[in-house]
């Protein structure tokens, strides 16, 4: 699409203009952009002249709106239809910055947190020495948290209630444990005191489930069992004394 000198642009206008009336309506536009261009305009091309030439959106066009718009149409389509290799390059063809050390080849996710193949997971470099943790994604989502500060309030893996062999043995996943409640009780299975734990410690198992109640939850559940356990180990201290007791007297 070429520039076209003012004359051109009158006598086309003159052609088009058949009733004289110094407007060009719009079943008469299609007309004056095929004298203009010199071939079939396209329906996008023909929305961009009316936007150009057509200012005050009364669906006519005077000759000069016709002649202050013409360079504004050009520009515009010539711009749309300007094509740039630039953009369609491939990403390898890139060119890339000169560098004494490049930055190496890019990780994935899965090779940051658990290392590239065939490497040694204990020779990694740890982000922080002094804490001894591994390279990984996510560790700065991590800071701060229970799970950089090793503590124990909010941990939802599993935790054995004891060192007995019962709860050794559950602990490596060879047997099966009880799920009720999985979101609690993996928390509050803890033989000691969580540390920093402020909430309410009942003083005694008919605390735990108030009057009127008709069930209990997890927690109360594990405070329950807590409590039966040591009736089951005073029941189990006193029987030794009272069968001494009884022996003493059948002498």
């Amino acid at each position: 699409m070429a520039e076209l000198s003012d004359d051109s642009i009158r006598a086309a206008f003159a052609a088009t203009d058949a009733d004289k009336s110094g407007f060009v309506e719009d079943r008469e536009l299609p007309e004056l952009l095929r004298r203009l261009l010199g071939r079939e305009p396209s329906a996008h091309q023909s929305k961009c002249l009316v936007a150009a030439f057509d200012r005050n959106r009364d669906g006519r066009i005077s000759l000069e709106e016709l002649l202050e718009g013409w360079s504004t149409a050009v520009r515009v389509i010539t711009a749309e239809s300007r094509v740039s290799l630039s953009r369609s390059k491939p990403k390898f063809k890139a060119e890339q910055g000169k560098e004494v050390l490049g930055s190496g080849p890019l990780l994935s996710t899965s090779q940051a947190d658990f290392g590239r193949f065939g490497e040694v997971p204990g020779k990694r470099p740890p982000v922080d020495p002094a804490r001894g943790t591994m390279r990984g994604t996510t560790d700065d989502v991590s800071r701060g948290t229970v799970k950089t500060t090793r503590h124990p309030p909010g941990y939802m893996g599993f935790t054995a209630a004891s060192t007995s062999g019962e709860a050794h043995r559950q602990s490596f996943g060879a047997e099966a444990r009880d799920t009720f409640a999985a979101k609690t009780n993996l928390l509050a299975t803890m033989g000691a005191p969580l540390t920093g734990y402020t909430g309410h410690v009942p003083a005694g198992r008919s605390l735990c489930k108030p009057p009127g109640a008709t069930d209990i939850g997890a927690a109360d559940m594990l405070v329950e069992a807590y409590w039966a356990a040591r009736a089951r180990q005073r029941e189990g201290s006193g029987r030794p004394a009272a069968a001494a007791a009884a022996a003493a007297g059948s002498r």
